[in-house]
């Protein structure tokens, strides 16, 4: 998002819930890195076809010989296709582990997750002492409470 404005974050970010809203067989996967934006960024957008993460991972890139934030999207992704594979569509996606994450961008306590997730609906990635990094939370970016949860609605795609 650095080479982004939060104006053509936001809009690139629409463009794809319109695309996965028009074709109604898609989810997509937000990420959003801005602590001090989290919930107004998350007020932007209202819709059964998408989730938010926060925040982003530390990963080892073997080709830099180094840790780098990356965003979460294509680890989320891949957590999907493994709880998918492993137990099945309608399962949420969370409480699963991330692999291969060494740390945080941000550490979240239970109280500031419990704010972030249940009435706005942002998914925290969190580690917590002697555990490994894990997913906390698999709810969408819907107000209505029938398609709240990521599972429901991809159990419909």
């Amino acid at each position: 998002m650095d080479h982004l404005s939060n104006l053509e974050f936001r809009l690139v970010q629409s463009a794809l819930i319109t695309h996965c809203e028009s074709t109604v067989s898609r989810f997509a996967i937000l990420d959003v890195s801005a602590v001090d934006k989290l919930s107004e960024h998350r007020k932007q957008f209202d819709t059964t076809y998408a989730a938010m993460y926060h925040p982003w991972l530390s990963i080892f890139d073997p080709l830099l010989k180094k840790n780098s934030y990356t965003p979460l999207s294509g680890t989320i992704a891949g957590i999907y296709a493994r709880v998918d594979n492993t137990r099945g569509v309608w399962k949420a996606p969370a409480n699963e582990v991330v692999r291969n994450a060494t740390r945080l961008s941000v550490h979240y306590n239970e109280a500031e997750q419990e704010k972030l997730n249940h009435p706005k609906g942002i998914n925290l990635i969190r580690s917590l002492p002697g555990m490994e990094i894990h997913v906390w939370g698999a709810r969408t970016c819907s107000s209505d409470g029938n398609w709240k949860y990521i599972n429901v609605r991809r159990l419909f795609i």
